[in-house]
């Protein structure tokens, strides 16, 4: 059921709308400004899209009634000061895929995350545009890490406009261990530190081994071909190069990666083939996780 962005403020003529009579209703989406004025069989939803929803209190006050769900969209504002923390973290067990994206300003929004506990998610999508970004102030590594070490199975990871730092980036990705797919859209904080900590070398611990597929869309050009083409080279190998090595490499090699720009003609990339090394053309100026996640 979609009941569209109308936003569901009180009963309507003292009537309190209800979904009860639908005890097969596994998918719906909607828009909150308060606690909703709707009666639904939460527990049986598995797939809840929230198109805005003007707390994250809300959001997570409704998530709250929802163990079941498998998937789940929200698009929020953060909060204007730091919120108490709450007593006991959402256990979303069966959740697999969470897009979540901000709009107008969010000042603190990391703590939404820290109250979520999701062993079982795989995908996240997480979209920053349309925010006038004050990174000290909206990002705090230690809530996200918080959520990453209750969701540490998660395989594909996509970011737009995320004006992290070095330091924050390179923190998300040491704490995605079964990361395979990595999407950034717009993501200006991926440079030269962020690149060299996906670097491999044989003998060191290399972060996100089991990646293998990565798109970079909309980047601004300002990090050197050689520093880019080398992080790439040093993942790759041809298949006469892989059955000559004694010990296999840590890592994953590459099935894919997608560039804002034509890297293929770099030397250190000659062995890479035009069906893993792609030149993206894509015009995409507004990805959001609500059409694409």
């Amino acid at each position: 059921m979609d009941l569209g962005h109308t936003l569901l403020l009180e009963p309507l003529d003292g009537i309190i709308p209800s979904l009860t009579t639908a005890p097969r209703l596994r998918k719906l989406r909607m828009s909150i400004s308060s606690s909703p004025a709707i009666l639904v069989p939460w527990s049986n939803l598995t797939d809840l899209t929230l198109h805005e929803c003007t707390s994250p209190d809300h959001a997570l006050d409704v998530l709250a009634r929802c163990a079941g769900l498998m998937r789940v969209s929200v698009r929020t504002v953060g909060w204007s000061i730091p919120p108490q923390a709450r007593q006991h973290n959402l256990a979303l067990n069966c959740l697999r895929t969470l897009s979540f994206a901000l709009c107008e300003d969010a000042e603190h929004f990391t703590p939404f995350f820290s109250n979520i506990s999701a062993p079982a998610l795989q995908g996240l999508c997480l979209a920053f545009g349309g925010m006038e970004m004050r990174i000290n102030e909206q990002w705090t590594g230690d809530h996200f890490t918080a959520f990453q070490l209750q969701a540490p199975h998660i395989t594909s990871l996509e970011l737009q406009y995320a004006e992290l730092i070095s330091d924050e980036f390179i923190a998300v990705i040491r704490h995605a261990p079964a990361l395979t797919h990595l999407k950034l859209f717009r993501c200006p904080g991926f440079d030269e530190d962020v690149i060299d900590a996906l670097r491999y070398e044989d003998g060191a611990t290399p972060s996100v081994p089991s990646l293998h597929h990565l798109v970079l869309e909309g980047m601004e050009h300002d990090v050197a071909d050689d520093i880019l083409a080398d992080m790439i080279a040093s993942r790759w190998w041809t298949d006469t190069k892989l059955a000559s090595r004694l010990v296999p490499p840590a890592v994953a090699r590459w099935t894919h990666v997608e560039l804002w720009y034509d890297l293929s003609g770099h030397f250190l990339l000659n062995d890479m083939p035009s069906d893993i090394l792609i030149t993206s053309t894509r015009q995409d100026p507004d990805r959001d996780p609500f059409l694409y996640g």
